[in-house]
Parts: structure tokens; C-alpha cells; sequence
């Protein structure tokens, strides 16, 4: 349903259609961030699977770096 403009002005449409306003922006603004970056195409399956790789070893690291440092430090 179109929106009316009465006469005082204001734009009336039911609230179902005006909920709906910001859940479609989102989704087209998730949707053109995916593009931009480069992971809406196959390859990009294969990115975020390499992204999620290299946090997991982030991972390892921090904490492999954190049990060190409490294991040299002096008693």
C-alpha cells in the first residue's frame, strides 16, 4: 500500500510497512559491506573459511603468549 499524504501533511502507512522499513536497509546495507569486501562470490566461501583459520591460530597464539608469561615469571 502506497503511503497517503492528508491534509495535515503527514505521511500515513500501516505500522507492518513501516517496521519493514529498517529490516530492508540493513539487509541492503549487509549486502552491498559483503560486496564491497569481496565475499559474495564463491571465492568467498573459501575467504571466510581462511579468516576463520587464521583467528583460531590468533586464538592459539594470544593464549599460548599469556601461558608463557606466567610461567616466566619470577616466584
Amino acid at each position: 500500500m502506497a503511503p497517503q499524504r492528508p491534509e495535515d501533511g503527514f505521511f500515513r502507512m500501516p505500522e507492518h510497512e513501516f517496521e519493514a522499513i529498517p529490516t530492508r536497509a540493513a539487509e541492503e546495507g549487509a549486502k552491498r559491506a559483503i560486496n564491497d569486501a569481496g565475499l559474495a562470490s564463491c571465492e568467498g566461501e573459501v575467504d571466510n573459511g581462511q579468516m576463520r583459520s587464521m583467528l583460531e591460530l590468533l586464538r592459539l597464539v594470544h593464549r599460548t603468549k599469556c601461558g608463557m608469561r606466567v610461567i616466566l615469571l619470577p616466584n
